[in-house]
């Protein structure tokens, strides 16, 4: 704990993310997600507000709450994880109060959160995962008690002890069917295989060192290339560019990668995404606007000034590759297979995947 908030790389906390707003209607309002989403006019313009979509759980269950404290009231138990409910609600409201998307300019209590450091990089609507946790064991000792009490009713003293069981059962199901129902998802999340490739899994891949670095394609970068200049997050990409790592997970981590992504402590206050360029930087560029298949006025003009061959030799001596593995995917990985078959000589091919071992010697032999 000590290195991390005092250390040389120490936290100085994620920018911005205490800006993420929540919204008064955000419980109350079913998104796209839900089974019941009704094509209103007010859900049109809520779905805009993307942080307010993990705070809704459905007006019934809210009722719900609120019904069981005033109801249990006199329990210590009830009374707490009711008051922590609407303290969590309250924390993910975020900084001002918000309704139906209009900012009310009234300020809420997440706002002192906002202002200190290393909690400012909290996102405030996450706070609705302790509304929902504080507000189920409101409602499960809700529907305990009723279920107790229906089976002590005079009402039901006609029927066979059995049938008062099954009758209380019943009701406390039908009201808990009531409560669950419209927070229902509208489909089932796909699942599918990981997208790995065999050669990691082969005998073939002994041939990589344990511990040796690898220069992977493509380059295990975070899912954000360049477009007119700016900035776009690749979501489509995502998963492909994550393959490099995936795919040295399943080798028992056998080698290191050159590049990855994480939160990383720069020079400035705030964290990025991803590691500094490696120099050459012709290098990361070749892969990204191999993959890609586009690449900034700026990108293409390095590589065009670039010598990629020596660019390839220099990168791979400084960074001590002992391997370098392309994966066909992408738009233009034969580009990367050229350019590396010219800096250090022929490949191996094992299945799809094109692999150079031994770089360290193919590097003294083309010095």
């Amino acid at each position: 704990m000590f290195f991390g908030l005092l250390g040389p790389a120490n936290i100085h906390g994620v920018a911005k993310l205490a800006g993420g707003q929540g919204d008064v209607l955000g419980p109350f309002v079913p998104g796209s997600e839900q089974w019941f989403s009704p094509t209103n006019t007010i859900w049109t313009q809520f779905e805009h507000y993307f942080y307010s979509a993990p705070m809704y759980v459905g007006l019934p269950f809210a009722g719900a709450i609120v019904a069981t404290v005033v109801w249990l009231r006199r329990r210590r138990v009830v009374v707490l994880a009711g008051v922590m409910t609407a303290v969590a609600f309250i924390l993910s409201m975020g900084t001002t109060l918000y309704v139906n998307g209009h900012d009310t300019g009234i300020l809420m209590p997440f706002d002192l959160l906002a202002h200190v450091p290393l909690v400012d990089g909290l996102v405030a609507t996450r706070f609705s995962l302790f509304t929902v946790l504080f507000g189920s064991a409101v409602v499960a000792i809700g529907f305990d008690e009723l279920y107790r009490r229906l089976k002590e009713w005079r009402g039901l003293d006609s029927l066979a002890r059995d049938w008062r069981s099954i009758c209380a059962g019943g009701v406390t199901l039908a009201a808990a069917a009531v409560v669950t129902i419209p927070v229902l998802p509208s489909h089932i999340q796909p699942t599918s295989a990981a997208p790995t490739y065999p050669f990691f899994t082969s005998k073939s891949a002994d041939a990589i060192p344990t511990g040796s670095v690898v220069l992977a394609y493509p380059y295990p970068d975070a899912p954000v290339h360049e477009l007119n200049g700016l900035p776009v997050t690749a979501f489509p990409f995502a998963e492909t560019i994550d393959n490099a790592q995936l795919d040295q997970v399943v080798s028992d981590m056998r080698f290191k990668l050159v590049g990855g992504y994480g939160w990383v402590p720069p020079k400035s206050t705030n964290g990025l995404a991803t590691p500094s360029p490696l120099r050459p930087q012709s290098v990361e560029t070749l892969f990204r606007v191999s993959f890609y298949g586009s690449g900034t006025a700026k990108q293409l003009t390095l590589l065009s000034k670039s010598n990629l061959t020596a660019d390839l030799r220099l990168f791979m001596f400084r960074y001590h590759v002992n391997a370098v593995v392309v994966l066909p995917l992408g738009e233009h990985p034969a580009a990367v297979v050229r350019y590396v078959t010219s800096a250090i000589g022929a490949p191996s091919r094992s299945g799809r995947v094109t692999v150079w071992f031994d770089v360290h010697q193919r590097l003294a032999v083309t010095r």
